[in-house]
């Protein structure tokens, strides 16, 4: 992960096939294709966090999944050390701290 502790702007885990918003995803298949939407008092364990219905966790891994591909600027650790060798925040050009 990295973050910017001025502005607060931050990219997720870099991604590779194994680890990347859309497989995240993937794993609530089951529970849209076999609960029901409208059941009440689920936790997300991915999320760590109650949620009053199945419907309100698949959108906010949903939405979730957006921001994280909204922010993504460096695919991986290589891309990021290429690309930006100054480690400067992309909204601020402050200096990004790398979260491991």
């Amino acid at each position: 992960m990295i973050v910017c502790n001025n502005c607060h702007w931050g990219q997720g885990d870099f991604w590779s096939e194994e680890t990347n918003p859309i497989r995240d995803l993937l794993e609530l298949e089951d529970a849209l294709l076999e609960s029901d939407l409208s059941a009440s008092s689920t936790t997300d364990v991915h999320m760590q966090e109650d949620f009053e219905t199945v419907r309100e966790m698949i959108i906010k891994r949903v939405e979730g999944a957006a921001k994280k591909i909204k922010n993504m600027r460096w695919r991986t650790m290589e891309d990021y050390v290429l690309d930006n060798p100054e480690s400067k925040c992309p909204t601020c050009y402050e200096k990004l701290t790398v979260v491991e």
